[in-house]
């Protein structure tokens, strides 16, 4: 998302308050028969700081680009080829979830609806956006593979598809050995190939890692941890009375 021009605070955001916001719209509906909560004056104060805000945030954007200097900050940097991809995802998700939720009874999608729809309108305006400055760039060096070779040396592929391919591995290993054995391992082989520690320091760190999710996210706040297939078959394997809690 950085190399590409996506901001990711935005993406946090949703993911922490997604949820909160969706049941306090529902709460607030059913309260107020309708959308009558808009005139509550908090809300009225709330929308009236959003636009100012927004009002704010525009003119910033509109005198940076009056001086034409350099772009700072959360997606600053601009790629096509790589906001492309994204943009064509993310279309199609709003656009998958908006005619998923015509399904549901109309209390029930109004929340989804309110977001998919300009959710959508937005993405497919980048994703035009994005095509045509594609196909510009494209023009200027005159070969797709000079122009995706490019591409692949600004989003850094050589260094980040190893690491996706770790944190894959380490899904999988959740799956089959649960994440007591997997997270210590992902510490350990995380600080050996790009932290460069010595053998001992990673299996410290990793140990150290291990006890924490025992002994306090499990022992101490009873954290539900994920069932693994380790854990399926140890059950009927273990003897009576071994602290199963320790690896499972």
């Amino acid at each position: 998302m950085k190399r590409g021009g996506w901001p990711r605070p935005p993406v946090i955001l949703a993911l922490v308050l997604g949820g909160i916001l969706e049941g306090s719209f529902q709460i607030s509906m059913r309260v107020h028969q309708g959308i009558g909560w808009l005139e509550r004056p908090i809300v009225l104060l709330l929308l009236l700081v959003i636009v100012i805000t927004l009002v704010f945030a525009a003119r910033g954007i509109a005198r940076q680009r009056l001086k034409g200097g350099p772009k700072a900050g959360e997606a600053s940097e601009r790629n096509p080829a790589l906001s492309l991809p994204f943009s064509l995802i993310l279309l199609a998700v709003f656009v998958w979830a908006g005619f998923s939720s015509l399904e549901w009874p109309p209390p029930v999608r109004q929340f989804p609806l309110l977001i998919t729809v300009p959710g959508a309108i937005l993405a497919l305006v980048v994703t035009v956006r994005d095509l045509l400055e594609l196909l510009a760039a494209n023009e200027a060096v005159g070969a797709w593979r000079v122009t995706w070779k490019q591409a692949a040396e600004d989003a850094w592929l050589a260094e980040a598809l190893p690491f996706f391919g770790y944190l894959a591995g380490i899904l999988v290993l959740t799956l089959l050995v649960g994440q007591k054995i997997a997270m210590p391992v992902f510490i350990g082989v995380y600080l050996l190939r790009w932290g460069h520690y010595r053998r001992r320091f990673a299996a410290a760190y990793a140990l150290a890692g291990w006890a924490v999710l025992v002994f306090f996210y499990d022992q101490v706040m009873g954290m539900l941890f994920h069932t693994s297939y380790l854990g399926f078959w140890l059950q009927g394997v273990l003897p009576s009375g071994f602290p199963e809690w320790l690896i499972i």
